[in-house]
Protein backbone atom coordinates (compact mmCIF):
# COMPACT_ATOMS: atom_id res chain seq x y z
CA UNK A 1 0.00 0.00 0.00
CA UNK A 2 1.09 3.56 -0.70
CA UNK A 3 -0.99 6.46 0.57
CA UNK A 4 -2.24 8.93 -2.02
CA UNK A 5 -1.69 12.61 -1.18
CA UNK A 6 -4.32 14.88 -2.67
CA UNK A 7 -5.79 18.39 -2.25
CA UNK A 8 -3.23 20.31 -0.19
CA UNK A 9 -4.76 23.75 -0.76
CA UNK A 10 -5.60 24.05 2.94
CA UNK A 11 -2.02 23.96 4.10
CA UNK A 12 0.76 26.17 5.49
CA UNK A 13 -1.64 28.76 6.87
CA UNK A 14 -4.14 28.81 4.01
CA UNK A 15 -7.44 27.67 5.52
CA UNK A 16 -5.73 25.88 8.42
CA UNK A 17 -3.22 27.37 10.82
CA UNK A 18 -0.28 25.88 12.68
CA UNK A 19 -2.42 25.06 15.71
CA UNK A 20 -4.90 22.80 13.90
CA UNK A 21 -4.66 19.14 14.93
CA UNK A 22 -4.82 17.56 11.48
CA UNK A 23 -3.42 14.32 12.90
CA UNK A 24 -6.64 13.86 14.87
CA UNK A 25 -8.55 14.34 11.62
CA UNK A 26 -6.34 11.82 9.75
CA UNK A 27 -6.77 9.20 12.47
CA UNK A 28 -10.53 9.60 12.18
CA UNK A 29 -11.32 10.76 15.68
CA UNK A 30 -13.87 13.19 14.23
CA UNK A 31 -17.55 12.20 14.06
CA UNK A 32 -17.95 13.18 10.41
CA UNK A 33 -18.92 9.89 8.65
CA UNK A 34 -16.72 10.69 5.64
CA UNK A 35 -13.69 11.13 7.89
CA UNK A 36 -14.44 7.92 9.77
CA UNK A 37 -14.70 5.98 6.51
CA UNK A 38 -11.55 7.18 4.76
CA UNK A 39 -9.44 6.81 7.91
CA UNK A 40 -10.60 3.25 8.65
CA UNK A 41 -7.55 1.41 7.28
CA UNK A 42 -5.04 3.72 8.98
CA UNK A 43 -6.97 3.61 12.27
CA UNK A 44 -7.04 -0.19 12.24
CA UNK A 45 -3.32 -0.44 11.45
CA UNK A 46 -2.52 1.74 14.44
CA UNK A 47 -3.85 -1.06 16.65
CA UNK A 48 -0.70 -2.99 15.73
CA UNK A 49 2.05 -1.96 18.17
CA UNK A 50 4.89 -2.37 15.67
CA UNK A 51 3.14 -0.19 13.10
CA UNK A 52 2.15 2.38 15.73
CA UNK A 53 5.72 2.73 16.98
CA UNK A 54 7.11 2.92 13.45
CA UNK A 55 4.60 5.65 12.59
CA UNK A 56 5.46 7.71 15.69
CA UNK A 57 9.21 7.33 15.14
CA UNK A 58 8.91 8.21 11.45
CA UNK A 59 6.93 11.28 12.50
CA UNK A 60 9.73 12.19 14.92
CA UNK A 61 12.50 11.49 12.38
CA UNK A 62 10.94 13.84 9.83
CA UNK A 63 10.19 16.58 12.37
CA UNK A 64 13.86 16.41 13.36
CA UNK A 65 15.14 16.74 9.79
CA UNK A 66 13.04 17.54 6.72
CA UNK A 67 10.34 19.51 8.53
CA UNK A 68 12.51 21.68 10.78
CA UNK A 69 11.83 25.42 10.65
CA UNK A 70 15.28 26.20 9.24
CA UNK A 71 15.01 23.68 6.42
CA UNK A 72 11.50 24.85 5.54
CA UNK A 73 12.74 28.45 5.44
CA UNK A 74 15.57 27.43 3.09
CA UNK A 75 13.21 25.62 0.70
CA UNK A 76 10.83 28.59 0.71
CA UNK A 77 13.69 31.00 0.00
CA UNK A 78 14.72 28.97 -3.07
CA UNK A 79 11.16 28.95 -4.42
CA UNK A 80 10.72 32.64 -3.69
CA UNK A 81 13.94 33.52 -5.54
CA UNK A 82 12.84 31.47 -8.57
CA UNK A 83 9.37 33.06 -8.73
CA UNK A 84 10.27 36.64 -7.84
CA UNK A 85 11.19 37.85 -11.37
CA UNK A 86 7.70 36.93 -12.60
CA UNK A 87 5.56 37.80 -9.59
CA UNK A 88 5.03 41.51 -10.23
CA UNK A 89 3.78 40.76 -13.74
CA UNK A 90 1.72 37.86 -12.45
CA UNK A 91 0.02 39.92 -9.74
CA UNK A 92 -0.58 42.72 -12.24
CA UNK A 93 -2.21 40.29 -14.65
CA UNK A 94 -4.83 39.46 -11.98
CA UNK A 95 -5.16 43.01 -10.65
CA UNK A 96 -3.52 42.15 -7.34
CA UNK A 97 -1.07 44.24 -5.36
CA UNK A 98 2.44 42.83 -5.05
CA UNK A 99 2.43 43.26 -1.28
CA UNK A 100 -0.32 40.63 -1.03
CA UNK A 101 2.14 38.01 -2.28
CA UNK A 102 4.65 39.17 0.29
CA UNK A 103 1.98 38.94 2.99
CA UNK A 104 1.24 35.36 1.98
CA UNK A 105 4.92 34.49 2.24
CA UNK A 106 4.92 35.91 5.77
CA UNK A 107 1.92 33.70 6.58
CA UNK A 108 3.85 30.65 5.39
CA UNK A 109 6.92 31.64 7.42
CA UNK A 110 4.79 32.00 10.54
CA UNK A 111 3.38 28.53 9.91
CA UNK A 112 6.89 27.09 9.52
CA UNK A 113 7.96 28.77 12.76
CA UNK A 114 5.09 27.42 14.87
CA UNK A 115 4.18 24.11 13.27
CA UNK A 116 6.96 21.72 14.45
CA UNK A 117 6.28 22.37 18.13
CA UNK A 118 2.53 22.09 17.66
CA UNK A 119 2.86 18.91 15.62
CA UNK A 120 4.81 17.30 18.49
CA UNK A 121 2.08 18.33 20.90
CA UNK A 122 -0.54 16.77 18.64
CA UNK A 123 1.21 13.42 18.39
CA UNK A 124 1.73 13.40 22.15
CA UNK A 125 -1.95 14.05 22.81
CA UNK A 126 -3.29 11.58 20.23
CA UNK A 127 -1.07 8.74 21.47
CA UNK A 128 -0.94 9.77 25.13
CA UNK A 129 2.86 10.02 25.17
CA UNK A 130 5.12 11.32 27.98
CA UNK A 131 7.34 14.41 27.71
CA UNK A 132 9.84 13.89 24.86
CA UNK A 133 13.59 13.62 25.32
CA UNK A 134 16.68 14.45 23.25
CA UNK A 135 18.48 11.58 21.55
CA UNK A 136 22.05 12.44 20.53
CA UNK A 137 23.78 10.04 18.14
CA UNK A 138 27.25 9.85 16.62
CA UNK A 139 29.69 7.44 14.96
CA UNK A 140 33.37 6.92 15.80
CA UNK A 141 35.68 7.42 14.05
CA UNK A 142 34.24 9.94 11.63
CA UNK A 143 33.29 8.44 8.29
CA UNK A 144 33.42 4.86 9.57
CA UNK A 145 29.72 4.13 9.21
CA UNK A 146 26.16 5.35 9.44
CA UNK A 147 23.13 4.89 11.68
CA UNK A 148 19.79 3.87 10.21
CA UNK A 149 16.64 4.93 12.03
CA UNK A 150 13.03 4.46 10.94
CA UNK A 151 12.93 7.11 8.19
CA UNK A 152 16.42 8.60 8.05
CA UNK A 153 20.11 7.70 8.08
CA UNK A 154 22.75 9.79 9.86
CA UNK A 155 26.49 9.75 9.21
CA UNK A 156 27.74 12.16 11.86
CA UNK A 157 26.63 13.97 15.01
CA UNK A 158 22.82 14.07 15.19
CA UNK A 159 20.34 15.34 17.76
CA UNK A 160 16.60 14.64 17.63
CA UNK A 161 13.50 14.69 19.80
CA UNK A 162 11.83 11.35 20.54
CA UNK A 163 9.14 9.95 22.82
CA UNK A 164 9.43 7.68 25.87
CA UNK A 165 7.58 4.33 25.71
CA UNK A 166 8.17 4.26 21.93
CA UNK A 167 11.40 2.29 21.34
CA UNK A 168 13.68 3.79 18.71
CA UNK A 169 15.18 1.18 16.37
CA UNK A 170 18.81 1.94 15.46
CA UNK A 171 21.04 -0.06 13.13
CA UNK A 172 24.80 0.58 12.87
CA UNK A 173 25.97 0.06 9.27
CA UNK A 174 29.76 0.08 8.70
CA UNK A 175 31.38 1.87 5.80
CA UNK A 176 33.53 -0.22 3.42
CA UNK A 177 36.69 -1.28 5.23
CA UNK A 178 35.09 -1.12 8.70
CA UNK A 179 33.13 -3.43 10.97
CA UNK A 180 30.85 -2.63 13.88
CA UNK A 181 32.65 -2.93 17.22
CA UNK A 182 30.49 -1.67 20.10
CA UNK A 183 28.11 0.93 21.49
CA UNK A 184 29.26 3.59 23.92
CA UNK A 185 26.66 2.41 26.42
CA UNK A 186 28.01 -0.86 27.93
CA UNK A 187 24.51 -1.86 29.04
CA UNK A 188 23.37 -2.31 25.43
CA UNK A 189 23.78 -5.64 23.65
CA UNK A 190 26.86 -5.74 21.45
CA UNK A 191 24.88 -6.14 18.24
CA UNK A 192 24.56 -3.73 15.29
CA UNK A 193 20.75 -3.52 15.63
CA UNK A 194 19.35 -2.28 18.93
CA UNK A 195 16.25 -0.72 20.45
CA UNK A 196 16.50 2.41 22.61
CA UNK A 197 13.73 3.49 24.99
CA UNK A 198 14.63 6.39 27.26
CA UNK A 199 12.78 8.92 29.39
CA UNK A 200 15.57 11.51 29.74
CA UNK A 201 18.15 12.96 27.38
CA UNK A 202 20.46 10.23 26.11
CA UNK A 203 23.69 10.15 24.08
CA UNK A 204 24.92 7.14 22.14
CA UNK A 205 27.89 6.53 19.85
CA UNK A 206 28.44 3.59 17.52
CA UNK A 207 32.09 2.51 17.45
CA UNK A 208 33.52 0.97 14.31
CA UNK A 209 37.00 -0.47 13.69
CA UNK A 210 38.95 -0.62 10.48
CA UNK A 211 39.74 -4.03 9.07
CA UNK A 212 42.53 -4.90 6.69
CA UNK A 213 41.93 -6.52 3.31
CA UNK A 214 40.94 -10.15 3.52
CA UNK A 215 42.54 -12.20 0.75
CA UNK A 216 42.16 -15.97 1.01
CA UNK A 217 43.06 -19.01 -1.06
CA UNK A 218 39.63 -19.86 -2.39
CA UNK A 219 40.44 -22.92 -4.53
CA UNK A 220 43.56 -24.98 -5.19
CA UNK A 221 44.52 -27.68 -7.71
CA UNK A 222 47.81 -29.45 -7.11
CA UNK A 223 47.54 -33.05 -8.32
CA UNK A 224 45.43 -33.57 -11.39
CA UNK A 225 44.26 -36.83 -12.85
CA UNK A 226 46.60 -38.42 -15.41
CA UNK A 227 43.96 -38.19 -18.15
CA UNK A 228 43.19 -34.51 -17.46
CA UNK A 229 46.08 -32.41 -16.23
CA UNK A 230 45.61 -28.62 -16.38
CA UNK A 231 48.66 -28.07 -14.19
CA UNK A 232 48.91 -26.67 -10.71
CA UNK A 233 46.93 -23.51 -9.94
CA UNK A 234 45.22 -21.67 -7.11
CA UNK A 235 42.55 -19.00 -6.91
CA UNK A 236 42.73 -15.98 -4.60
CA UNK A 237 39.54 -14.30 -3.42
CA UNK A 238 39.28 -10.76 -2.06
CA UNK A 239 36.63 -11.21 0.62
CA UNK A 240 36.23 -7.51 1.40
CA UNK A 241 34.46 -4.39 0.11
CA UNK A 242 37.73 -2.71 -0.86
CA UNK A 243 40.02 -3.33 -3.82
CA UNK A 244 43.35 -4.85 -2.78
CA UNK A 245 46.70 -4.09 -4.43
CA UNK A 246 48.77 -7.32 -4.52
CA UNK A 247 51.88 -5.65 -5.91
CA UNK A 248 54.98 -7.52 -4.72
CA UNK A 249 53.03 -10.04 -2.66
CA UNK A 250 54.87 -13.35 -2.67
CA UNK A 251 53.69 -16.92 -3.10
CA UNK A 252 56.14 -19.47 -1.77
CA UNK A 253 56.47 -23.22 -1.27
CA UNK A 254 59.65 -22.60 0.72
CA UNK A 255 61.94 -23.48 -2.19
CA UNK A 256 60.33 -21.39 -4.92
CA UNK A 257 59.11 -17.81 -4.61
CA UNK A 258 56.78 -16.09 -7.04
CA UNK A 259 56.47 -12.31 -6.71
CA UNK A 260 53.15 -10.95 -7.97
CA UNK A 261 53.83 -8.18 -10.54
CA UNK A 262 53.39 -4.51 -9.64
CA UNK A 263 49.97 -3.09 -10.50
CA UNK A 264 48.09 -6.33 -9.85
CA UNK A 265 44.81 -5.33 -8.19
CA UNK A 266 41.97 -7.60 -7.14
CA UNK A 267 38.66 -5.70 -7.06
CA UNK A 268 36.27 -5.84 -4.11
CA UNK A 269 34.80 -9.36 -3.86
CA UNK A 270 36.92 -10.28 -6.90
CA UNK A 271 39.16 -13.23 -7.80
CA UNK A 272 42.65 -13.84 -9.20
CA UNK A 273 43.95 -17.16 -10.53
CA UNK A 274 47.67 -18.00 -10.34
CA UNK A 275 48.74 -20.92 -12.51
Amino acid sequence: WRWLLYDVDNSMGAGADAFDNTLRYAIGAETNPDVVNFSFLFREMLKNTEFRNAFINRYADLLNTRFTTNRAFAVLADIEAEMLPEMKRHMGRWNQRFYKWEDQLDTIRTFFQLRPGRARQHIRSEFNLPIPYKLNLDVHPAGSGRLKLTAIEVTDAYSGTYFPTVPVQIEAIPAPGYVFDSWSDPLLPNTPSISVDQSTDYALTANFIRVGPSVVINEINYKSADDFDPGDWLELHNNSDLAVDLSDWELSDNNNIYSIPAGTVVPARGHLVLC
